[in-house]
């Protein structure tokens, strides 16, 4: 994957924010006009990286993480295993109720009461 260089755009609440509470970014849509622009980008942690993002490949005795293909975080093969667990079962649920959407909303869900807290926590439940 080609590497460059974008900017968030001026329009952003986050535009001229210097230092963030997370090292990741995530956002909406990219916009080219005199340079590469970031629209509607909100932080987001580790967690909400690897419960929320992109295609997830675990390797537990590694203890590697990748998102997308290009995000590499580290974790001991314990949090891998789980992180992988609960991204299933996450994963599960979103696509029951897109297939199914009658019903009760799925905040109910053991597995997304988990995720609430774990995002909640930074990883403290």
């Amino acid at each position: 994957m080609e590497q460059a260089r974008v900017f968030i755009h001026p329009s952003s609440i986050n535009f001229g924010v210097g230092n963030y509470h997370t090292p990741w970014l995530v956002f909406f849509s990219l916009i080219t006009t005199t340079k590469p622009f970031l629209r509607d980008v909100s932080e987001c942690s580790g967690y909400g990286l690897m419960l929320l993002g992109g295609g997830l490949e675990v390797e537990a005795m590694e203890g590697k993480v990748v998102v997308g293909g290009f995000a590499r975080l580290s974790a001991g093969a314990k949090i891998c295993s789980l992180i992988k667990g609960l991204r299933d079962k996450l994963d599960a649920v979103l696509e029951s109720k897109i297939e199914d959407d009658g019903g009760d909303g799925i905040e109910n869900e053991a597995c997304m009461k988990c995720v609430v807290k774990l995002l909640n926590g930074d990883g403290l439940i």
